[in-house]
This record gives structure tokens, sequence and C-alpha cells, in this order.
């Protein structure tokens, strides 16, 4: 009588390295994006920023300095603006988003912006909040004491830094300080992009 035959299990397919390469890219940039603060030691906000809010907000300002003519035109301005609105889903955020907003409008949109903000009837710190961003836009970062500054930076991060900087020389230490979070964005963006795109002809 024959011996059964034995079949062996095929061996299992190991994942390509394109995906492997793909995948440890992708959660690389959303641990760095999420573990910035504490790797830059720096104070946490009374509510920490919406990943997705501060991606939006970074990408667009980000975008706008390296190459202000990708949003000189309204429709791609639009796209942008949309994008840090709907990732805008809590009231701080709302708040949070109008720095990057005016970066993308100019100074004239900030009132309008402050007016609807201020009718949602935000709670009284926000609504405190917004004050200083109208002071801010109105008279210049200037006009705010030491501890108000310091007081917006505790609370909203970058965002606070980019309102704090607006208006300001690209080459101040400020501007320069609230710009290049962003600008570092766009950089990762474009390398995974291009990472991607290698892994995938390979």
């Amino acid at each position: 009588m024959p011996a059964p035959l034995s079949y062996a299990a095929p061996p299992r397919e190991r994942p390509r390295l394109s995906v492997v390469i793909s995948w440890v890219v992708i959660w690389g940039t959303v641990a760095l994006i999420a573990g910035s603060p504490y790797l830059m030691k720096r104070q946490r906000v009374v509510e920490p920023p919406s990943l997705q809010l501060k991606f939006a907000g970074r990408y667009a300002v980000g975008l706008k300095a390296l190459s202000s003519q990708m949003l000189s035109k309204g429709t791609s301005r639009k796209q942008f603006e949309d994008m840090v609105k709907q990732a805008a889903i809590t009231p701080v955020d709302d708040l949070r988003a109008i720095p990057v907003l005016v970066e993308l409008d100019g100074p004239e949109a900030a009132g309008k912006l402050l007016d609807e903000f201020e009718m949602r009837n935000p709670p009284p710190e926000l609504l405190a909040d917004a004050k200083l961003l109208r002071t801010i836009y109105q008279k210049g970062s200037d006009a705010l004491d030491a501890s108000q500054k310091k007081g917006l930076l505790e609370r909203h991060d970058w965002f606070a830094q980019l309102a704090l900087s607006f208006g300001q020389p690209n080459d101040s230490p400020a501007r320069k300080a609230a710009i290049a979070p962003a600008q570092r964005v766009i950089l990762a963006a474009v390398a995974i992009f291009a990472i991607g795109g290698i892994s995938f002809l390979v």
C-alpha cells in the first residue's frame, strides 16, 4: 500500500520592501508630528492641537512661504482655506485656525474672521484670546505685554507663534521660528512622495 502523499504548505509570501518602506515613512511622520512638542521640550498647550488642523495649517503656510505664487490664484487659495476650516472641529480649533487663514488672506480678513468667531459664543477664555488676536492684527504684536504673549503661546503653541510673528520681516528670529515648522512639513511631504514613488517603481 503506497504511503499517503504529504503536501508541504506553500511558503508565506513576504511583504514587498516597497510596502514596508511606505508604512515606515507614513507612521514615522505621524509619530514625529505627534511627539514634536515633547522632543522640543516645549510647554504643553492647554488643549493639545488637533493633528489634522496642525498638519493642514502648517502645510498651507509652508506652501505659501516656499512658493507664494502657488496660492496666488483664488481657486487654489480657496481650496487650502476649506482644508483648514474642515480640520477645525472644536471652538479651540476655530480660534487656532484664524492665524492660518490670515496668513492666506492677509490682515484685512482678520476682522471678519474674529467677528464670526465671537458670534458663535465661545467660552470666555477663548473670547479673551480672540481679543488678543484682534489687538495683534490691528496694532501689532508689540501692543501686547510680555505676560500676554507668554500666555498666548502656552495656550496655543505654534498658532500663537504664527500670529505674534505676523507682519514681521521674514529674516526676523520670531518669523523664522514660526515659519520653519511649516516649511519642514512641506519638505517632509515632498520626501514621502519621492520615497513612495521610488518604492512603487522598485
